[in-house]
């Protein structure tokens, strides 16, 4: 299993210093389908553990999907942009245009969205891995912050290994809601928003390694995404 990067994601206990190498630096491109630094803790994680990669001497490159992260310094974001539907007007129901037939990909994410699904995850993999799959000689190593597309599989038959970051197994959340909404209507419409988990459930235990930010994100991934125990590290959040 790829255990080199894992000591350098996050800030645990026996983490050396800042600015000392224990291991050769590495190319490292982080993924993230969307990175907003203000909404939720997914762009706040991905540009402060790409700065401490940085500092570290590794090269990282940001692939990233909108919203886009703050870069840290030394850091390079590479945008692939998607349809970006949910920051439309009217909630992206007329944003088709005639050149977004031309891809699948945008196709599929345009009628994905009309029928109430959440596609960023899937859609970001695919256009991940037509880059990487270009580019595969520029990176030693993809770590990927938690959309476990199916994308990653391509990736690694690309020749390139995957680390995945978990924070926590979304049906967690697809749980909480299905218990906080009574009518089966709404309850049709979120079974419906969260299809994509089922992509995550496969992907996932075919990781050769994941990353958890606790033990109990550790016992929940185990239990939710079947990973493995062996396949994973747990790397604590750092505090500041």
């Amino acid at each position: 299993m790829l255990k080199t990067p894992s000591p350098a994601v996050g800030v645990s206990e026996t983490r050396a210093p800042i600015g000392v190498m224990d291991t050769p630096p590495l190319r490292i491109a982080f993924l993230s389908y969307r990175s907003d630094p203000r909404v939720g803790g997914q762009g706040v994680y991905l540009s402060q553990a790409a700065a401490a990669l940085a500092r570290r001497g590794h090269k990282v490159d940001i692939l990233s999907g909108p919203p886009y992260p703050d870069v840290p310094e030394g850091v390079r974001l590479i945008k692939l942009p998607s349809l970006d539907l949910y920051n439309q007007p009217h909630n992206g129901h007329r944003a088709l245009r005639w050149r977004h037939l031309l891809s699948w990909t945008d196709t599929a994410e345009y009628f994905g969205h009309w029928a109430g699904k959440f596609m960023e995850p899937w859609t970001f993999g695919r256009r991940a891995a037509k880059y990487l799959r270009a580019h595969r000689r520029d990176y030693d190593v993809v770590l990927d912050n938690q959309s476990l597309s199916s994308g990653l599989l391509a990736i690694e038959r690309a020749g390139l290994p995957v680390v995945g970051v978990v924070h926590h197994p979304i049906r967690r959340d697809l749980e909480l809601a299905l218990a906080a909404e009574p009518e089966w209507g709404m309850r049709l419409l979120i079974r419906q928003w969260y299809s994509f988990l089922k992509m995550q459930e496969k992907v996932a235990p075919r990781l050769a390694e994941v990353i958890l930010v606790s033990e109990a994100a550790a016992a929940d991934v185990a239990a939710c995404l079947k990973v493995d125990r062996r396949a994973m590290s747990v790397i604590h959040l750092g505090i500041d």
